[in-house]
Formats: structure tokens, C-alpha cells, sequence
């Protein structure tokens, strides 16, 4: 995993659904699954919203690109973002839509897989840690991940 460097997403603030972001006890919280699509001729991610337990729509919401050197990630993660500490400055405008940029950054740790950072443009310093990231299988003793039952995480886009 060393290789991977980071996920670049673009994600399109028009299409989320607000109303399922949720409270935690430091932060208000939004969770995405990460997708990769190696045989799309545009983007080789998408980023899906989770709308909850129980509710198969998973809207697509944005896209992403590999960034930096070494061997892509081909594999489906989750992203739990502390959407109240995203710097809405940042946000540019494509195309009539309105988007935000956030890097998955990998890196093995105790507690999770990566962490989700701000990007905040070229001449910008490095942005702020918004979040986790959370591959979709088990690791090995000692590192962070998560196993998913029987049949999850397979194309169903549950970020758990």
C-alpha cells in the first residue's frame, strides 16, 4: 500500500442530500463510498452518497482521479467526512454546478486507512484533515480497516 499515493475527488455540491448528514458528537457528518471504475473511459472513481440503512439509491456525486506515483488503488473504500470543517471558500464553479475537491490520502494507521483532505488549489498550502478513510475488507493484525459481512461492499455502495 505504500505505493498508493491519493485519490483525487471532485464532488458536485448540487447532488448531495443534506438531509442525511448526520450529528455526531464533534461534528456534523457526511459518509461516501468510493468506487473504482477501472474500465470507464472518463474517470477511474466515482464517489457515491450513502443515504442511510435500508436505502438502496446511492446517488453518484462525483468523480475522481488518481494523483501522485505508483499503482492506482483498485479498490472500493468509504470516506466519512466532518462535512462543518470543509472550507466552503474553496469551492469553484464548472459548468453552472458548484464543487469541492477532497483528496484520500493513504496511509496505514491504527484506527483507519487514510484520511480526507481538503483540497484547497495549487498555490494553497496543504488543506485541512476533513475526515477517514476505511478500505472495504480486513487487514492484517495490528493495522486499521474493516471487515463487512457476507455480500456487503460488493458493487451495493453501503460505505458499511
Amino acid at each position: 500500500m505504500s505505493e498508493m499515493k491519493k485519490v483525487s475527488f471532485s464532488l458536485d455540491l448540487g447532488k448531495l442530500d443534506k438531509s442525511v448528514f448526520y450529528q455526531g458528537e464533534k461534528a456534523l457528518y457526511a459518509s461516501f463510498t468510493a468506487k473504482a471504475t477501472p474500465n470507464s473511459p472518463y474517470n477511474p472513481y466515482m464517489i457515491t452518497q450513502y443515504l442511510g440503512a435500508g436505502n438502496t439509491d446511492y446517488p453518484k456525486v462525483g468523480n475522481g482521479k488518481h494523483r501522485g506515483e505508483g499503482t492506482p488503488c483498485d479498490k472500493d473504500f468509504k470516506l466519512k467526512v466532518k462535512w462543518d470543517k470543509l472550507d466552503m471558500s474553496a469551492a469553484y464553479e464548472y459548468n453552472g454546478r458548484k464543487y469541492v475537491t477532497l483528496d484520500a490520502v493513504f496511509r496505514s494507521g491504527e484506527y483507519s486507512d487514510g484520511m480526507v483532505v481538503q483540497y484547497l488549489g495549487k498555490n494553497a498550502e496543504e488543506g485541512p484533515i476533513v475526515g477517514d478513510v476505511n478500505f472495504f475488507e480486513a487487514k492484517a493484525e495490528g493495522g486499521g480497516g474493516m471487515s463487512l459481512p457476507s455480500g456487503m461492499g460488493n458493487d451495493d455502495g453501503m460505505p458499511f
